[in-house]
C-alpha cells in the first residue's frame, strides 16, 4: 500500500511537472516582488558511505549557505526535489540514513554543519544568523544523464497558474532550478561531481 502511494505520488509530481511546462506558465519578477533570502551553494557530489555490516550507499550532496538579508525575519522550509531526463522524481531526504548527515560534514570538515531538519523554521536577519546546511538525495536513476534540481523555501514570492484542462488553479511559488549534466556511464560514476549547466529562477 506504502509503495502503491509513493507511485501515486511520483506520477502526480511528474504530471504537474508536464502540465506546468505546457500552461505557460508565469515567470518570477525581473527583481524580487517579495523577500528573497541569498543561497549560496557548493558542487553537487556522488559519495559511497561505508555502513554496518560491510554495505556501501551512494547518496548526492549539495553544501549551501542561507543568509536572510530581507530586512526581516521570515519562516525557511526548504524543499528540494529531483528530476532526472529519464523521468523518474526524487525527494530529498527520502530514503537518506541518520549517518549520512555527520559523515558527510565529516568529509566537507564541517563539524558544526546541520541537519537540514534543524535548519528549517525562522531565520534571523544578518550574517551572523547564517545557516550551513547540506541537501542529501539517494542515489538516483543510473540511467540518467542529466537532472534538474527544484529548491523551494528560498522566496515569498508567489503565483497562480490555470490548468486549460480542467479550469482549476493551481499554487506556484519562486524556485531555484539547477539543472546538471553527468559524464561517464553508470559504472564509471564513482565519487563524481555533477557539471552544472544552468540556472534560473522559475515559478513551479
Amino acid at each position: 500500500m506504502i509503495r502503491k502511494a509513493a507511485i501515486f505520488t511520483a506520477v502526480a509530481g511528474l504530471a504537474m511537472l508536464a502540465s506546468v511546462a505546457a500552461w505557460g506558465y508565469p515567470r518570477p519578477g525581473a527583481s524580487p516582488r517579495d523577500w528573497q533570502l541569498d543561497f549560496k551553494f557548493g558542487p553537487l557530489k556522488m559519495v559511497r558511505l561505508s555502513r554496518p555490516g560491510g554495505k556501501i550507499r551512494t547518496f548526492w550532496y549539495l553544501p549551501y549557505t542561507v543568509t536572510n538579508n530581507t530586512g526581516r525575519d521570515v519562516d525557511f522550509y526548504p524543499r528540494c526535489h529531483l528530476f532526472t531526463d529519464t523521468g523518474r522524481l526524487f525527494q530529498a531526504p527520502q530514503d537518506v540514513d541518520a549517518l549520512a548527515y555527520p559523515d558527510i560534514a565529516e568529509l566537507l570538515g564541517r563539524e558544526l554543519l546541520e541537519e537540514e531538519l534543524f535548519v528549517r523554521g525562522k531565520l534571523l536577519q544578518g550574517e551572523e544568523n547564517a545557516r550551513e546546511s547540506v541537501i542529501i538525495l539517494r542515489n538516483f536513476d543510473p540511467k540518467a544523464i542529466s537532472f534538474k534540481l527544484f529548491i523551494s523555501g528560498l522566496s515569498g514570492e508567489t503565483a497562480w497558474a490555470t490548468d486549460p484542462m480542467t479550469g482549476r488553479k493551481h499554487p506556484l511559488v519562486k524556485t531555484l532550478q539547477l539543472s546538471y549534466a553527468l559524464g561517464g556511464d553508470r559504472f564509471s560514476r564513482v565519487e563524481l561531481t555533477a557539471q552544472l549547466k544552468d540556472e534560473e529562477w522559475i515559478m513551479r
